[in-house]
């Protein structure tokens, strides 16, 4: 009777942990126009940091490289360890874009990916049977409009994803010069 209980309840685990993707997996970590390591628009600074842990580095106020715009707000790095490659800008007062996380970037060195399995080096046409055509396209971007969000994939010049960007739904997180 012992044993039929054990098998019995292996049996009824196994589903479960056939599904949980676990720690040792990337897939499924971005979704599309929704979150990229479960970092959603709106998310304040706090939640991030309760979700990823630490950044690598805060900015305040304009980010390196950018032109020079004022805003409320600070911008996290992630540059090492399983989120390496993800910034985040959160805006801390209403603004048109709103308050909280406005633009969740993956670039290099990032691994996650959607559970399709796109991710940074995946090709445009990959891209494009995973999601379907892209709303909007330029020649080195693609743009996924949903209701909710917006999803930019940049290209190299050889057609591969360099960095997936979840940004408002105008889009005006994002600068494509």
């Amino acid at each position: 009777m012992t044993r039929f209980l054990i098998a019995t309840c292996a049996l009824l685990l196994l589903p479960i942990s056939c599904t949980d993707l676990g720690p040792e997996t990337n897939a499924g970590r971005i979704v599309w126009n929704t979150s990229i390591d479960r970092i959603a628009h709106g998310d304040d600074s706090l939640t991030v940091v309760r979700k990823l842990g630490p950044p690598s580095a805060i900015n305040s106020g304009i980010s390196p490289g950018d032109a020079p715009v004022a805003f409320n707000g600070c911008t996290l790095y992630y540059t090492s360890g399983s989120h390496a490659g993800l910034m985040i800008v959160i805006w801390r007062q209403p603004s048109s874009w709103g308050v909280g996380a406005r633009y969740i970037s993956a670039g290099p060195p990032y691994a996650g990916t959607t559970r399709e399995g796109i991710g940074l080096g995946s090709t445009r046409d990959e891209v494009h049977r995973a999601f379907g055509p892209a709303s909007e396209s330029g020649h080195s971007t693609d743009w996924y409009i949903g209701t909710v969000n917006r999803t930019m994939v940049a290209y190299n010049d050889s057609g591969k994803v360099t960095y997936i960007v979840l940004t408002d739904p105008e889009g005006q997180g994002v600068r494509t010069d």
